[in-house]
């Protein structure tokens, strides 16, 4: 996915805010939001830097092969 195309961030949020309201979270509470801004960022493009050398068929079948561990499944655009 273009990058472009991607929502902006709210440049009014201050950064400095979010880390300070960040460092008032429990440890698990943190890998809680870290967990889900990963999950999110995963299904809006690929982790995968190689993904664009792979056709569209080959994605597909990997996605099929029930072996793919499922933590690998976003990694994969369309997944």
């Amino acid at each position: 996915m273009n990058l472009e195309s991607q929502p902006k961030p709210d440049e009014s949020i201050e950064e400095g805010g979010l880390l300070r309201r960040f460092r008032c979270l429990s440890a698990s509470e943190q890998g809680d939001l870290i967990y889900a801004a990963l999950k999110t960022l995963a299904a809006r493009c690929s982790l995968d830097p190689h993904h664009r050398f792979h056709s569209a068929e080959e994605i597909r079948e990997e996605c099929a092969n029930e072996d793919l561990d499922e933590r690998l499944g976003g990694t994969w655009p369309g997944a």
